[in-house]
């Protein structure tokens, strides 16, 4: 459907005020992270195929659209695809990755190589080979080692022939970039405790230089373990091949954080910034103490410094709820647009909604269904640090974290607003217009008490867990003025074609409608509109002024002209009235879409002959003004009923209501947006 947007809507544009928060992408584990022309590359496992998400930002990698570069059908390499990377030399992309045939045993696990056809990272790709063929044993985590001279060598995992472990990191010359050209090295094997935790495992190799100076990261212990953590190899010179010439850190260089609830933090990559100035690194973690190897480990970054020694200090993985600063040269987020929108849990389907509706402060915020009311809807205004204070509509105050307390658990209220860091949000999108909205007090998720699912359930804040009850969808809201007679206004019943027109509306998740007038009729949760029973196109324009001040609709649906043609008043200027009347609505709301219906049939004859040749007037009144830059549209709402779907004379019945309501619809769908 068309967004109609409201009135000073800013264009798009970024920000780097907010910095960011982890993770920059959920359900992706095993992440390489690197960037090439300015622009962030991330891959990931997906088990079944290769994929690449691209973005400007590190902000637009949790939103970016998965390109899938490979998938293979041969039955010995189709199945478990793991740790991809992308290497780039002499020229080329090479992807590498790990994967077993189609009996999908994990000791048939072996690495492959894929060559672009040009400087894309995102292909197209060929197949090249099998990485260490010749060591033909379960391998794993393919990287290469580039050096300074050219020279390529490929590092990975794996276990000594006729074993199913411990897991150890090999190393091996290549010839070219798919072809090791001798035999495999031991370059590190399990042997502290910290790297035997639920199995021994030495993985995961990803190599970084800096003024000369080489490291090799790794992945200790099994994946399953909430201590899997990286240690470190560096290089003292000489032969790479020769094991002598590396030493080995006796403790982990980065490891878990129960502090900042962050467990499983390994299998890292290490890329620079855009602008070439910084370190970075990419790994994945989980907010499970229990630790796990499955789909809820998402990719986080954080930078890596470096000690006067000039050696790495990664630091210790960052709680979710921080705000880190970008990398240098990163454009930043996304801004979200300043408007009024609706914010859906996506855990319950319903919106945020300050009860009452009280105007007071401390009034409660809690879940509720959506009916299109003012205390559902929240003014989302973009702050100069990045963050968002969100004002309810009703009241005008500001959602707020009750009493400033920095506590998992504290009460989210509305009160005046201050410009506390109590009142302001940080709204990280996490894809598909839903969004995690933080507190800038203590970086705690906007959060559904228990995921409970009912009407009145409390609203609250808690650290960041990426479950679906911290998760809100922002839809814009959507005023709708339906304007005109008593075919407008509906039955004493109750039906009227707003039933029809509020169900397909609600169907669209990127806009909430709001039906909006000073008249409350129908069996709708939102029963305003503009319909008046007996007004003619005089009467509704007397008082079309006001009701456009006051409601501010970003559509007006007219259908107005029955009462004249039915009085027989004045009906050959009928068609200059309803002209002047889109022109006094586009003058006063030039933001609004019109929508002019040609008015439905009457059962009587003499009626009915006058309707057509009025109706027969609009698409020309239409047209005029469109072409002029009047936001006004024309449907055909007579062709669609017939005297069959009309309940008397002149007003439809159940069918024929629903049948108004469809054509709204589609009129509707059709404006630009």
């Amino acid at each position: 459907m068309g967004v109609v947007p409201h009135e000073g809507v800013a264009a798009e544009s970024r920000s780097t005020a907010a910095g960011f928060r982890n993770p920059v992408r959920e359900v992706a584990s095993d992440p390489q992270l690197f960037t090439h022309n300015g622009t962030y590359y991330l891959t990931a496992t997906r088990n079944d195929r290769i994929t690449l998400v691209r973005g400007a930002s590190v902000t637009d990698l949790a939103t970016a659209p998965e390109t899938t570069v490979w998938q293979d059908s041969s039955s010995s390499r189709c199945c478990g695809i793991w740790a991809p990377e992308f290497h780039y030399l002499q020229g080329k992309w090479y992807g590498y990755y790990t994967a077993t045939d189609s009996s999908n045993a994990v000791g048939n696990h072996r690495m492959h190589v894929i060559e672009s056809a040009g400087v894309d990272p995102l292909g197209p790709y060929t197949y090249k080979g099998q990485l260490a063929a010749a060591a033909d044993h379960y391998s794993l985590d393919g990287s290469i080692l580039t050096m300074p001279d050219g020279r390529l060598y490929a590092m990975w995992s794996g276990w000594e022939p006729g074993t199913t472990g411990p897991q150890n990191l090999y190393i091996a010359p290549m010839s070219n970039p798919w072809t090791t050209s001798g035999p495999r090295v031991l370059l590190s094997r399990p042997q502290f405790a910290w790297e035997l935790d639920h199995a021994a495992v030495n993985e995961g190799a990803a190599a970084l230089w800096r003024n000369g100076r080489l490291f090799v990261a790794y992945s200790a212990s099994g994946c399953t373990s909430p201590n899997y953590a990286l240690g470190l190899l560096t290089f003292n010179g000489g032969d790479v091949l020769n094991p002598a010439a590396w030493s080995k850190s006796p403790q982990p260089v980065f490891g878990a954080n129960p502090a900042n609830t962050a467990y499983t933090t390994a299998h890292n990559s290490f890329f620079t910034s855009p602008d070439g100035s910084e370190t970075w690194m990419a790994y994945h973690g989980v907010v499970n103490p229990a630790g796990s190897c499955g789909g809820d480990r998402s990719t986080r970054i954080q930078k890596v410094n470096w000690r006067a020694d000039g050696t790495p200090d990664f630091g210790v993985p960052a709680s979710l709820g921080q705000t880190l600063a970008l990398p240098a040269g990163d454009p930043g987020a996304l801004v979200v647009p300043a408007d009024e929108y609706v914010l859906t849990a996506t855990h319950s389907g319903r919106v945020l909604d300050v009860a009452g509706p009280s105007t007071a402060d401390g009034a409660d915020v809690l879940q509720w269904d959506y009916h299109g009311a003012t205390n559902q809807q929240w003014q989302v205004l973009p702050q100069s640090d990045g963050s968002y204070e969100l004002r309810a509509v009703h009241s005008g105050k500001s959602l707020d974290v009750a009493e400033s307390a920095d506590v998992d658990g504290a009460d989210v209220i509305q009160w005046m607003a201050n410009g506390g860091a109590n009142q302001r949000w940080y709204l990280d999108s996490v894809g598909d217009g839903v969004y995690r909205v933080s507190s800038k007090l203590g970086g705690r998720a906007l959060d559904v008490d228990h995921g409970a699912t009912a009407n009145g359930a409390n609203v609250l804040v808690w650290q960041y867990l990426a479950a679906a009850n911290q998760k809100w969808r922002l839809s814009r809201v959507q005023r709708v003025m339906p304007a005109g007679d008593s075919i407008t206004y509906g039955s004493a019943a109750g039906v009227n074609y707003r039933t029809e027109l509020w169900r397909r509306l609600m169907l669209d998740p990127a806009v909430k409608p709001d039906f909006v007038g000073s008249v409350v009729i129908g069996n709708l949760p939102d029963q305003q509109n503009e319909g008046h029973p007996g007004w003619r196109i005089d009467q509704l324009a007397g008082s079309m002024n006001g009701f456009l001040d006051t409601y501010r609709p970003d559509v007006v649906l007219l259908h107005i002209g029955t009462n004249d043609l039915n009085q027989n008043f004045d009906v050959a200027n009928a068609p200059a009235r309803l002209a002047a009347l889109i022109d006094q609505i586009t003058s006063r709301v030039p933001q609004a879409s019109v929508i002019v219906a040609s008015i439905i049939p009457a059962a009587d004859v003499a009626i009915e002959s006058r309707i057509r040749t009025y109706n027969a007037s609009i698409p020309g009144i239409v047209e005029v003004r469109a072409n002029a830059g009047k936001k006004v549209s024309y449907v055909d709402i007579h062709a669609a009923l017939t005297t069959a779907d009309l309940a008397d004379t002149l007003h439809p019945n159940a069918a024929g209501y629903l049948k108004m309501g469809v054509a709204w619809h589609g009129a509707m769908q059709a404006l630009p947006g």
